[in-house]
């Protein structure tokens, strides 16, 4: 509404301001929860983003590191691919990646999970908020300016393995299924301020997924991930 009231008193420039400075100050966990559509498996709608029970209880939390144990698939690639891009369309000097289980499933992730609701934000929003692409590619994003003046250089990216340059956030999809070796090397990309998730469902008892899920059983908030179970 009060966009509205600019764009009718200052014009279109102005009500694009007010729209990104209400979004800064709206923050992260809300534009996530209102900014971005999804499609809904079940029905094929294409409906606004709305964190689940599970999503919920992971966000009200946003530890640094995160071990999530779940038994059926819960949509936290879904919620980790919105609050990436989110990321990368408003934060300045922001990179966060998504580490594919599966060579196959890079550009199947990056067109689900940050092409798609890359498309709805700018068919949603993009009169008031068009960020300008430096890069737009199968596996990547990056963000040179917000085109109201202000710096991003900011990305999001969907690899089968990190190695180079420094993640802000890290999400592991089906970490229980990556090699301890590609863990190790994408993990390093990430500062102790920034923030490493591992998802998966179980896969025996080896591995660094298994070997932080049991840290956090036996030490609880003295491990070094914050553990979440969802079971069915």
């Amino acid at each position: 509404k009060r966009v509205q009231e600019v764009e009718a008193k200052q014009g279109l420039e102005a009500a694009k301001r007010a729209f990104r400075d209400e979004m800064i100050a709206l923050g992260h966990v809300e534009r996530v929860k209102n900014l971005y559509r999804v499609r809904d498996k079940r029905s094929s709608r294409v409906d606004f983003f709305q964190p689940n029970g599970p999503q919920q209880e992971y966000l009200a939390e946003l530890p640094r590191r995160s071990v999530i144990l779940k038994t059926r698939q819960l949509g936290f690639t879904t919620l980790l691919g919105i609050r990436e891009l989110d990321f990368a369309l408003f934060e300045p000097n922001f990179h966060s990646g998504i580490l594919a289980h599966k060579q196959d499933a890079v550009k199947k992730l990056f067109e689900k999970c940050i092409k798609f609701p890359y498309k709805h934000f700018v068919k949603d929003w993009g009169h008031l908020y068009a960020p300008v692409l430096k890069n737009d590619n199968t596996t990547t994003l990056f963000f040179e300016h917000d085109g109201l003046g202000r710096d991003l250089n900011s990305s999001v990216s969907v690899a089968f393995e990190f190695r180079s340059g420094t993640l802000n956030v890290l999400h592991v999809s089906e970490a229980a299924f990556v090699t301890n070796d590609r863990l190790a090397a994408s993990v390093q990309t990430v500062p102790d301020t920034g923030e490493v998730l591992y998802e998966s469902t179980p896969n025996g008892r080896g591995g660094d997924f298994f070997e932080q899920w049991q840290n956090w059983k036996k030490l609880g908030t003295l491990a070094p991930y914050r553990g979440f179970f969802f079971p069915w």
